[in-house]
């Protein structure tokens, strides 16, 4: 009998039910409500500049860390906007998107087996990362209707494996903005834990 080659942290991998409505509507013919699609035209100034680049000849990967000049405006607009002192040199990086940026965080400062708390309801392409990382999801569900968190609950989902808590906000499918209590609960778990 053939070996079966797979990854044991990929075998409760799911495809997501956004995915699954994705097609489901493409295969009725409907509208998708249910992804951050865009059909609107790309705006000229952005065509300018990537043909522009393109004809520069700018066309090759950049610094893994993302461009300088980038790095440099984002720090820019979170010291003006955000009041918060950056270094684009050593605290930013940028990604081709949040799916990257979480899968490229979780591998860089966890470690198979460890738990990260997720709130429910959830992303399910957080889930499919952390166990595709064999890391261990640990789920504390918000109170319906508005997704309320129980920070007594979520202190004692908390353990010594527990290694980092997952803030989408607004969450991911539900909405769900964390009002600064609420978060302000999480940072001092987080302090407290060393999470």
């Amino acid at each position: 009998m053939a070996r079966a080659w797979q990854n044991r942290h990929l075998a409760d991998m799911r495809q997501s039910y956004i995915r699954r409505m994705t097609r489901e509507c493409e295969r009725v013919g409907g509208i998708n409500l249910g992804q951050g699609v865009c059909d609107l035209p790309t705006p000229p100034e952005i065509l300018t500049a990537t043909s522009a680049a393109i004809q520069a000849d700018r066309s090759i990967y950049s610094s893994f860390e993302g461009l300088a000049e980038l790095r440099l405006q984002i720090a820019r607009k979170l010291a003006t906007y955000n009041g918060l002192a950056v270094d684009p040199a050593t605290d930013l990086v940028v990604t081709v998107g949040s799916a990257g940026a979480f899968a490229c965080t979780c591998q860089a400062l966890l470690n198979p087996g460890d738990e990260v708390i997720v709130f429910e309801p959830f992303y399910g392409y957080h889930v499919n990362t952390l166990r595709g990382l064999g890391l261990v999801p640990i789920f504390v569900p918000l109170a319906p209707p508005d997704w309320e968190l129980d920070g007594e609950r979520l202190a004692t989902a908390i353990t010594p494996h527990t290694r980092a808590i997952i803030v989408n906000t607004p969450a991911n499918p539900s909405g769900k903005i964390f009002s600064r209590p609420e978060l302000e609960g999480i940072r001092d778990l987080c302090v407290s834990h060393d999470l």
